[in-house]
């Protein structure tokens, strides 16, 4: 006897949300390693004086309007300057 048709569509909508499920990890996981290269990049560029920018550089991911996203940054108050420069450094 062949399915009906509210079968038919639940076993879709069934199919439909685990790929969904698969391709948010796959998101995730692809965004973690794409993280960690940049920060490694961003630790090779960074000015060595006594290497605590350099060492404080890390990346995390996080939620942002129901989105993974990734971010790379520092805690460490200089950055910004070290960065984009100040009026009287480049």
């Amino acid at each position: 006897m062949a399915e009906d048709i509210n079968t038919q569509a639940d076993r879709l909508a069934k199919a439909f949300f685990r790929k969904g499920t698969e391709l948010d990890t796959l998101l995730k996981v692809a965004l973690e390693e794409a993280s960690i290269i940049v920060e490694g990049r961003a630790a090779q560029l960074a000015p060595v004086d006594t290497g605590l920018l350099r060492k404080s550089i890390n990346h995390r991911i996080i939620e942002r309007k129901g989105y993974p996203v990734g971010q790379v940054g520092t805690n460490v108050e200089y950055a910004p300057f070290q960065e984009f420069g100040t009026s009287k450094m480049a």
